[in-house]
């Protein structure tokens, strides 16, 4: 069962719905929810096709497990390459793969990591607990050349991980799926101070160490109509999309596969009620 949020609408009169008095918020306030985004507007060139993956060889274990490996770009696949490049980690020394995040999150690796495992390779990930984290690991010479020579997912050290090219697509998608499944396991959500009133204004974030993977991102999301503004803390590079028009395009757009954020905008839906009142939980 995957779980997501989508469809916020807003009033423009956001003290309204907050019972709080006007001037309290100040027409600043008052202004951002007024906040007007742009159009989707993607201009990547490149068309979805075929992958070849007729030079890929299989070794024991990839015959044993039935490995299998989707025939083109498509959604789902998007959202794990967002996954990968997030939570994953792709060794150069040896055909080994690893997908670990925290403890806390082990009902989106149960339930929809390794689901979506199942449905792109055919593989029964087995997934565990390990001394600081919850995930998998797998030795596999088919799954490390298709990621690495079909995706092009960068291996060895993340710090200068770029975009695969093979995201870059005209396609809405392909593009929501795998910023879904970055900021899923890099990301997060969070509802702030402000005006000095209660923690009802909404962040959403990613950090990265990479500049060419937070700088590619952020072009993505432009695409997209969230235009984000990006920042850099010591070691790490961010990317912020703050307000409502924001939160609310972002959960028509891409929305969220992971419970981590969905209760977080779902406690801060049952905190303002009449703020949040128009926040749809849809189960697919």
């Amino acid at each position: 069962m995957i779980i997501f949020i989508k469809g916020i609408l807003f009033s423009n009169q956001i003290y309204k719905r907050l019972n709080y008095n006007p001037k309290v918020i100040g027409r600043k306030c008052q202004g951002e929810s007024k906040t007007k985004l742009a159009e989707i507007n993607i201009t990547f060139n490149s068309q979805i096709s075929k992958f070849n993956t007729s030079f890929i060889s299989l070794n024991r274990w990839d015959k044993n497990k039935g490995l299998i490996f989707p025939q083109k770009m498509v959604p789902e696949l998007a959202e794990e390459i967002g996954i990968s490049i997030g939570d994953g980690f792709l060794s150069n020394k040896r055909f080994e793969y690893r997908l670990k995040g925290d403890k806390r999150e082990r009902e989106y690796y149960d339930f929809f990591i390794k689901q979506l495992y199942k449905k792109l390779y055919n593989l029964d990930v087995n997934i565990k607990e390990y001394e600081s984290t919850y995930g998998f690991e797998i030795c596999s010479e088919g799954l490390w050349n298709f990621k690495n020579k079909i995706l092009g997912i960068q291996s060895g050290r993340k710090d200068n991980i770029p975009i695969p090219s093979v995201i870059k697509v005209k396609d809405e998608k392909v593009l929501a799926s795998f910023i879904r499944g970055l900021f899923d396991t890099d990301g997060s959500v969070a509802f702030v101070k402000k005006y000095s009133l209660g923690n009802y204004y909404p962040i959403i974030s990613l950090s990265l160490k990479s500049k060419v993977a937070i700088i590619e991102t952020a072009e993505i999301i432009k695409m997209l109509g969230l235009q984000p503004k990006i920042s850099k803390t010591g070691e790490y590079w961010s990317i912020y999309l703050a307000g409502y028009k924001r939160l609310e395009s972002y959960s028509k757009i891409i929305g969220w596969s992971n419970p981590k954020n969905i209760n977080k905008v779902i406690n801060w839906k049952r905190k303002y009620p009449k703020l949040g009142k128009e926040v749809m939980v849809a189960i697919v």
